[in-house]
């Protein structure tokens, strides 16, 4: 595949989602100028995680941002460069029923799915999802309430609020201090994040390279937690694709020995070389990427758990009914 250089600005900016200073900064000239709409729409996204990030604040919620403005921030020293599409907001599995009800009573919208009204769907959906949505009042923008950092799989089965709770540092921003993850494990997120979804934008992979340019990583903490995770495939994987789409990273990769399977890297350049990174959207979808799915961590004993999560949660959100439709 080419490098990242060689592919249209637009293709970067449509398809892949990088931003026009991201872009230019590739390129090392302004080859695509920003819109009046592209710059208003990137501040009145930090409007509104400032807004979602003081409605949690103020009624004793705890929190942690996930990528977005802050990611921004911490990268290149501005909110509004890197460019996203929801707000992610992680907390405590506790918090999540009052955390809805302060955004319900603030004005914001169930989108796409609403929280269940029997304890027994609650704690099925606790353990089957890893977020809920909202629309704000606008309903322009979408805030993703997380209480988990992604699904239970992609993170090997780990306990993640114990990794959370052992990684945290703080940023201040806007005024406001937030606690957030630390360089290692926000990085270790990253490829995570950017794996489970095979680099299908290049805007995940732009994240990676622009870390590891800044310095800041503790290579043997970040090597401590992949081997935590035993994630050291997607760790490889990500390797792989920043020799690929940034020539000049041959000098600056994550440490990791780990054979990687062929497939992982072929079912990676399938997604990026697809007209749209939609993710799947039904269990058929789901099925045909189940052989990636299986392979990311190694061991039996994962494989049939992440069967076993798969069969369930089809069950509790209906997807079994619709695998024909």
């Amino acid at each position: 595949m080419p490098p990242l250089k060689s592919i249209p600005p637009d293709v970067l900016r449509f398809r892949h989602r990088l931003s026009v200073q991201q872009i230019n900064s590739l390129f090392g000239r302004e080859v695509i100028e920003e819109t009046l709409g592209e710059k208003a729409g990137a501040l009145v996204k930090v409007a509104e995680f400032i807004r979602v990030t003081d409605l949690l604040r103020a009624a004793g919620i705890d929190f942690i941002p996930l990528k977005g403005p802050l990611l921004s921030f911490r990268l290149y020293g501005d909110a509004t460069v890197r460019r996203y599409g929801d707000i992610d907001i992680l907390v405590d599995a506790g918090q999540v029923e009052r955390a809805r009800g302060r955004l319900l009573a603030a004005g914001y919208t169930e989108y796409m799915v609403r929280w269940p009204e029997t304890e027994s769907g609650r704690k099925k959906a606790l353990k089957y999802w890893h977020h809920i949505l909202f629309r704000n009042p606008d309903g322009e923008i979408i805030t993703e309430l997380h209480w988990k950092l992604s699904n239970r799989h992609w993170l090997n089965f780990r306990d993640a609020d114990r990794f959370v709770r052992e990684n945290i540092c703080t940023v201040e921003f806007s005024g406001n201090n937030f606690r957030v993850l630390t360089p290692e494990a926000e990085l270790l997120y990253l490829v995570i994040h950017g794996g489970a979804h095979r680099w299908g934008m290049l805007k995940w992979l732009a994240d990676i390279k622009k870390y590891l340019e800044l310095r800041e990583i503790d290579m043997v903490r970040f090597g401590l937690l992949v081997k935590w995770f035993d994630c050291g495939r997607l760790v490889t994987l990500c390797n792989r694709m920043l020799a690929e789409f940034f020539t000049d990273s041959s000098h600056a990769l994550l440490p990791c020995g780990t054979h990687m399977p062929a497939y992982m890297d072929r079912m990676a350049r399938e997604t990026i070389e697809r007209p749209s990174a939609n993710g799947p959207g039904n269990l058929r979808e789901i099925l045909h990427l189940l052989p990636y799915t299986l392979i990311v961590y190694p061991g039996l004993k994962y494989k049939l758990r992440v069967l076993g999560m798969i069969a369930g949660s089809s069950l509790f959100n209906g997807r079994l009914s619709r695998l024909f439709d």
